[in-house]
């Protein structure tokens, strides 16, 4: 059996468009206002990006055989993996770099891939994560001895805004990221609108999503205390969470503040870097739906726990990020 577009369509959680003819589909996780937004900025390629999207579907298929393009580069790094998953299980991941590597600020090769998976036998939950490195598209997606391959939805929906870390860097398995492990812990499609450099950007947040979301994650203010002013972080904190908590009266809205990062402690015009978590506190503190989740102490203060020994968690990092937010978020729900 080989996969239309219209049933992976069906199947693609974490997109705000899909793109595609025959057997091949593409992602979209802004839609064309959004896009329209930043087509003029330097983060215009980070927009397609694949960061959290997931195909997730139940089958009886003995084996699954996976054709992917990589159509263009979404980030600062040129690695990209897609993880697979049956039952929860991890099978394996098709990319271009090893599933060990650790040198992943070296230049890595661009191109089409492809790798088949055995499955146990029976039915099964399947779930193929894309990379939040790169916009890639799926040019062939077979199931072999498949009778039904039918798509699985999740009981709650959610949007993610945030910086590098929360689009996945430097994340080797896309699926390790912390913000596809909240969305799991939480049964949550999670739609991830986060780019590297990004700050508080108000305007965004002024732009109504195509999902309803039960769950809102925030968590910019690393690069705002790099590049900005007090006074210019606390006016667009502010105008940030005011225009989410209008569009999405309903949502919980959890405004997560830095983790550690090595150079907490530098002197910077803006001032301390726990300037920016009170600045959050105090303009965040009369909006009935948004919550403050502390993130100084998320993932452990060794830089060990980082790709780049100072700022983006890596696997091991993200784990505890994920696990130690999903707990703080849990206890608001």
């Amino acid at each position: 059996m080989i996969l239309t577009f219209e049933e992976m369509r069906e199947m693609t959680q974490g997109a705000e468009e899909v793109f595609g003819e025959g057997t091949h589909i593409s992602f979209a996780r802004f839609h064309r206002a959004e896009r329209e937004l930043y087509e003029k900025t330097e983060l215009r390629n980070k927009i397609s990006a694949c960061a959290a999207v997931q195909l997730v579907f139940r089958t009886d298929a003995d084996a699954l055989a996976l054709k992917i393009k990589l159509t263009c580069l979404a980030s600062s790094r040129s690695f990209f993996m897609v993880d697979v998953f049956e039952n929860n299980a991890f099978l394996g991941s098709v990319g271009n770099i090893d599933e060990n590597e650790r040198q992943i600020y070296q230049s890595f090769s661009l191109g089409e891939f492809e790798k088949s998976f055995a499955l146990g036998k029976g039915d099964k939950t399947v779930r193929i994560v894309l990379p939040w490195t790169s916009a890639v598209e799926i040019s062939e997606l077979s199931l072999e001895g498949a009778t039904y391959a039918e798509a699985v939805k999740r009981s709650k929906k959610m949007l993610a805004y945030g910086d590098s870390i929360t689009q996945g860097y430097d994340a080797v398995h896309p699926s390790n990221a912390y913000i596809v492990k909240l969305a799991d812990a939480l049964d949550a499609e999670v739609i991830d609108k986060a780019m590297g450099g990004e700050i508080f950007f108000p305007p965004l947040s002024e732009i109504r999503s195509h999902m309803t979301p039960d769950y809102i994650t925030v968590a910019y203010g690393a690069n705002d205390w790099v590049a900005r002013t007090p006074d210019t972080f606390r006016a667009n904190c502010r105008a940030f969470y005011s225009n989410l908590a209008k569009l999405y009266p309903r949502a919980k809205i959890f405004a997560i503040t830095p983790i550690w990062r090595k150079d907490y402690g530098e002197d910077r015009p803006f001032g301390s870097f726990f300037d920016i978590e009170r600045i959050i506190k105090e303009e965040t503190a009369d909006l009935p739906n948004v919550t403050v989740i502390e993130g100084f102490d998320l993932v452990p203060h060794d830089s060990a726990y980082f790709a780049d020994v100072c700022l983006h968690p890596n696997d091991e990092g993200f784990a505890h990020y994920a696990e130690n937010l999903t707990k703080a978020i849990r206890a608001h729900l």
